[in-house]
């Protein structure tokens, strides 16, 4: 498979990554890449049990996500549509920081190589203040700032 869309998607985020995340200048331009061959040449052992972890088969789990990003982009050539943004931030925010952190990255994290990309980058979606973040969205303790009516 090839994660260079990915990697350019998640590279216009590779300021963040290098001071907060701690990768390096090359790690946060191929970050997709370098996670997949983590992910792939990780011991049976540990692979097993990032598989063990979810009760619901990855292929769902890829189906699910694909479906996200229909959405995505079906949202994303509909701007002006109020209805649809504030669904689209909702389910955003509940796939990336809930559904992933659940479906992966805790188990990611627990079973990938010390100081890896992998690693990393699970430790700092998962640790606060995204764990926070994420707890509000999960347990209904947000909303959206109120509009400012001039």
């Amino acid at each position: 498979m090839d994660y260079r869309q990915l990697d350019r998607q998640v590279g216009a985020f590779s300021s963040q990554l290098r001071t907060v995340v701690g990768l390096t200048d090359d790690e946060a331009t191929k970050v997709a890449t370098l996670i997949a061959a983590e992910v792939r040449f990780m011991e049976p052992p540990q692979r097993a049990a990032i598989l063990a972890a979810s009760p619901v088969p990855l292929y769902h789990r890829l189906e699910e996500l694909s479906a996200f990003q229909a959405f995505m982009g079906i949202a994303s050539r509909n701007r002006g549509n109020p209805p649809l943004t504030r669904a689209q931030v909702i389910v955003q925010n509940y796939v990336c920081f809930v559904y992933l952190s659940e479906a992966c990255f805790f188990a990611l994290r627990k079973n990938s190589k010390s100081a890896s990309v992998t690693r990393r980058c699970c430790e700092f979606l998962t640790d606060n203040p995204i764990r926070a973040f994420r707890n509000a969205i999960a347990h209904s303790n947000w909303s959206y700032a109120p509009i400012l009516r001039g």
